[in-house]
């Protein structure tokens, strides 16, 4: 069961484009893609909240990539719980996987 989210809102920092990896389903072996990592910052800019928000397609990183500050954008997909471990401490991050811009 996934969590639909429907955003709308101004990009708080440029678009980031970082790579990933990921396993070949018929080759077995890691390959290298592409993804776009933004911040999406919605709620009026007194009182800013941003939102992790990533898009994994091609369509996602050549559409959105090179998207810069203040841009406005509305996204729907899913929520996903990332987690990372420091010194100890399990944390855990939300973000927002892009099915439609």
């Amino acid at each position: 069961m996934r969590n639909f989210v429907n955003l709308i809102g101004y990009l708080g920092r440029d678009a980031e484009l970082r790579d990933y990896e990921v396993r070949n389903p018929d080759t077995s072996a890691m390959e290298k893609r592409q993804c776009v990592e933004l911040s999406l910052c919605t709620n009026t800019l007194s009182q800013p909240v941003f939102h992790d928000v990533v898009g994994y397609d091609d369509h996602h990183t050549t559409y959105l990539g090179p998207m810069k500050k203040g841009e406005k954008l509305m996204v729907t997909g899913y929520l996903y719980y990332d987690e990372s471990e420091k010194k100890g401490v399990k944390r855990i991050h939300p973000k927002v996987v892009i099915q439609t811009f």
